[in-house]
C-alpha cells in the first residue's frame, strides 16, 4: 500500500474560516471522490500561544 501524505498552507490573504470551508466542502470531497483513494484523513494544525499542534477535523 502507497501512503501518501500533503502538507497544504493558506495564503496570507486568504482567511482561515475560508481556507477550512474550502477543504472541508471542495477539496476533500473531490479528493475522496477519485478512485484510487481509499482512506482520507484530515488532520490541521491548532495554534496556541507558543506552539501548534495537529488535531482531527
Amino acid at each position: 500500500m502507497i501512503t501518501l501524505m500533503t502538507v497544504i498552507r493558506k495564503k496570507p490573504e486568504v482567511s482561515t474560516e475560508d481556507f477550512r470551508h474550502f477543504m472541508k466542502h471542495e477539496y476533500g470531497p473531490t479528493y475522496q471522490a477519485l478512485p484510487q483513494t481509499r482512506a482520507y484523513k484530515k488532520l490541521r494544525l491548532q495554534e496556541g500561544p507558543r506552539t501548534a499542534r495537529a488535531v482531527h477535523a
